[in-house]
C-alpha cells in the first residue's frame, strides 16, 4: 500500500491540536462545581458530592452559591476561549504547513497557479524573482561543491513551468535510475492504468503435460505472500490446474514445460553479470516469480540466473510434478505442441489464469524500490501494445515515441540528443539531460511551458490531460526519510518528509529528480544528475541541496 503520512502531523501547534482538546476535558468537570471560600480560599467541589456546608441551606446562601457557579464558569469559558485563539493563531502559521504531496494528496492536475490539494495556499508566497534569486543562492552554492562531480541540473517552478535555475541543463549526463521516470511516464501514458498482465497454464490436445506461458509479469509470488504486494501466485495457478484436470490432492500431475519465448533479448550487453549475484537485476524472462529474488528478505536478494526456469519449478512442486521443461528462448509451445496431424493449429486449452496487480500499482513500486527488473518489463509491456519487438530497442523506441506523442519528446540529434539503452536506466550508455527528465516532471504538477517541439518533433502539450494521467507518477517517488530508496536519508534534516525524488546510482554517477514544497508554499522541481562523482559524497551533497530547497521561505 502507498504510504499514508505527512509531516504536518509534527508541525502543529505544540502539543498537537488533541492536546487541546484533552485540555478542555479536563477542566470542563470543574464547570459543574459550585466555588466556596473556606478559610480563605477559594475551593471547588463538584456537584455530584459537594454539599457546600459553608453556604447553609437558606434560599439566600443558595442563590449566592448558584451566581458564584455561573461567575466561575463564564471565568472557564473565558480561559477556554482565549486558549482556543491562541492556539488557532500558532496553527495558522505553523500547523497549516502544506501536506507532502503525493503521500496523501499530491499536486493537483493542471493549472499555472494551482495549490496543492491538502488546503494549502494556492499562491506562492514569493513573486517569481525573489524565487528565482533564492533558488540561485541554493543551487549557486551547490554548483561549487566539488562532491557533485560534473554537475547537470536544473530547477523548475511546477506553477508555472519556468525554469528558475539551471546548469548545463540541455546537456546529455548518464541518469542511472533516475531514467525510470520516463519509463514510468510512458507505461501511465500508452497503458491503462487499470491494466494487468495474465499469466496462463495451458494444455494442448493429444500433449502431454502442462505449458507455463509467460507474458510479462515478473511479480509472481510462490504463495501470495512475496516480494510484491498484490501479485497473483504460483499457489493460485497450481489450485486452478488440479480443480480442471480433476487431479486429486496428493497425485502427481504432468509434466511442467515453460514457454518464454516471448522475450528474446533478456540481458543487455552493457551489464555487469555480477548484477544478478548482487542483487539489482536478472535476465528479463517474461515469468519470474519475485523478480527472480531468492529470499524476500531485502531488495536487493541474490537473483537467480534463469528466472523461468525458477518459475517453472515453483508450479511443480505445488504440482507434485516431477519434470520441469523448459523451452528454448526461440521456441514457443505453439510451435512445439500447436501442430496438429492435419497441418491445422490445435488451440490450447486454458487450465488456468491469474492476473498481476494493476498497473499503477506496479509502477508505484517500480519507482518506490527503484526496480530494474520491473522496469524493463513494464518498458516492454509498453512496446506490445504499440506493436513493437519486446526487446531493448523496442522497448526504447517505445519510450520515446510515447512520450513524443504527449509533447514530452527526447531530442534525437544535435547536442542534447538522448540516448536509451535499456529502460531501467542501468546501462553506462544511457544518455539523457535534466531538462528532458523536468519536463516529465513539469508535466506531471501541471506546469505548463513544457514540451520542446521545435527540436523534437513533440506534439501539443494537452496539460490538464497528461498531468491527470501522470498523476500516479507523483505518487510513486520516495519520500525523503519514509520510503522507499530515500528511507534512510535525510534523517533529520528539514527536507526529511518534504523531499520526493527518484534516485539514481552507478559506479562515478549520482542522480536526484524529483520535487518538493518550499516552506513558503511554491511547488518547485529539480533534477541534479552527477557524473564522475564519489557516490556517498554526492548523494549527501543533493540531498543537501534539495533540503535548501525546501527552506526557501
Amino acid at each position: 500500500m502507498p504510504v499514508s503520512w505527512s509531516t504536518s502531523y509534527l508541525l502543529r501547534w505544540p502539543f498537537g491540536i488533541s492536546m487541546v482538546t484533552s485540555m478542555v476535558m479536563w477542566i470542563a468537570p470543574l464547570v459543574w462545581c459550585r466555588a466556596v471560600r473556606r478559610r480563605g480560599r477559594l475551593q471547588w467541589f463538584h456537584l455530584s458530592r459537594c454539599r457546600c456546608p459553608s453556604l447553609g441551606r437558606s434560599p439566600v446562601s443558595r442563590t449566592v452559591g448558584w451566581m458564584l457557579s455561573v461567575a466561575a464558569f463564564a471565568v472557564v469559558v473565558c480561559v477556554i476561549v482565549v486558549a482556543g485563539l491562541a492556539a488557532n493563531a500558532n496553527r495558522v502559521t505553523v500547523a497549516d504547513a502544506p501536506q507532502v504531496p503525493g503521500v496523501q494528496s499530491p499536486l493537483r492536475p493542471a493549472g499555472s497557479v494551482q495549490g496543492l490539494d491538502d488546503g494549502s495556499s494556492a499562491a506562492p508566497s514569493a513573486d517569481e524573482s525573489e524565487l528565482r534569486a533564492q533558488v540561485a543562492a541554493v543551487m549557486d552554492g551547490a554548483a561549487k561543491d566539488p562532491a557533485l562531480g560534473e554537475l547537470t541540473a536544473v530547477v523548475s517552478s511546477a506553477r508555472t513551468g519556468a525554469t528558475l535555475w539551471e546548469q548545463g541543463a540541455g546537456a546529455p549526463s548518464r541518469p542511472a535510475s533516475s531514467l525510470k521516470i520516463l519509463t514510468a511516464a510512458a507505461a501511465l501514458l500508452q497503458l491503462d492504468h487499470d491494466k494487468t498482465v495474465v499469466t496462463r497454464v495451458v494444455r494442448y490436445p493429444g500433449r502431454d503435460g502442462v505449458v507455463l506461458v509467460g507474458a510479462g509479469d515478473p511479480t509472481l509470488s510462490v504463495d501470495g505472500k512475496g516480494f510484491y504486494p498484490g501479485s497473483a501466485s504460483i499457489a493460485e495457478i497450481a489450485e486452478e490446474v488440479r480443480a480442471t484436470l480433476a487431479v486429486p490432492e496428493g497425485q502427481a500431475a504432468p509434466t511442467v514445460h515453460v514457454d518464454r519465448s516471448l522475450f528474446r533479448d533478456t540481458f543487455h550487453s552493457t551489464w555487469d553479470r555480477s548484477g544478478i549475484q548482487d542483487g539489482y537485476i536478472a535476465p528479463v524472462e517474461p515469468v519470474m516469480v519475485d523478480g527472480a529474488r531468492l529470499s524476500l528478505d531485502r531488495e536487493d536478494a541474490r537473483r537467480t540466473p534463469e528466472p523461468a526456469a525458477g518459475a517453472g519449478q515453483a508450479l511443480a512442486s505445488a504440482l507434485g510434478a516431477g519434470k520441469v521443461d523448459v523451452l528454448a528462448p526461440e521456441e514457443s509451445a505453439q510451435s512445439k505442441f500447436g501442430a496438429g496431424e492435419d497441418g491445422v493449429a490445435a488451440e490450447p486449452q486454458v487450465l488456468a489464469e491469474v492476473e498481476s496487480a494493476p498497473l499503477s500499482e506496479r509502477v508505484r513500486q517500480m519507482m518506490t524500490q527503484s526496480d530494474n527488473v520491473l522496469a524493463e518489463s513494464l518498458a516492454r509491456e509498453v512496446a506490445m501494445d504499440r506493436g513493437l519487438a519486446p526487446d531493448f530497442a523496442g522497448a526504447a523506441k517505445a519510450v520515446r515515441d510515447t512520450l513524443a506523442e504527449h509533447g514530452l519528446g527526447l531530442e534525437d540529434s544535435g547536442a542534447s540528443a538522448a540516448n536509451l539503452a535499456d529502460s531501467s536506466g542501468l546501462s553506462v550508455d544511457n544518455r539523457v539531460t535534466p531538462a528532458q527528465l523536468d519536463r516529465v516532471l513539469l508535466a506531471a504538477a501541471g506546469g505548463q511551458t513544457v514540451g520542446s517541439e521545435d527540436t523534437d518533433g513533440s506534439e501539443d502539450i494537452d496539460g490538464p490531460g497528461v498531468a491527470a494521467t501522470l498523476r500516479p507518477l507523483l505518487d510513486s517517488m520516495p519520500v525523503g526519510g519514509v520510503s522507499g530508496t530515500l528511507a534512510g536519508r535525510y534523517g533529520d534534516s528539514g527536507g526529511a518528509g518534504w523531499v520526493r525524488a527518484k534516485t539514481g546510482t552507478l559506479d562515478g554517477t549520482s542522480a536526484l529528480a524529483g520535487y518538493t514544497v518550499t516552506e513558503g508554499g511554491d511547488v518547485l522541481t529539480f533534477v541534479m544528475l552527477s557524473n564522475e562523482a564519489s557516490l556517498l559524497p554526492a548523494r549527501a551533497a543533493a540531498d543537501a541541496a534539495a533540503a535548501k530547497l525546501h527552506a526557501i521561505a
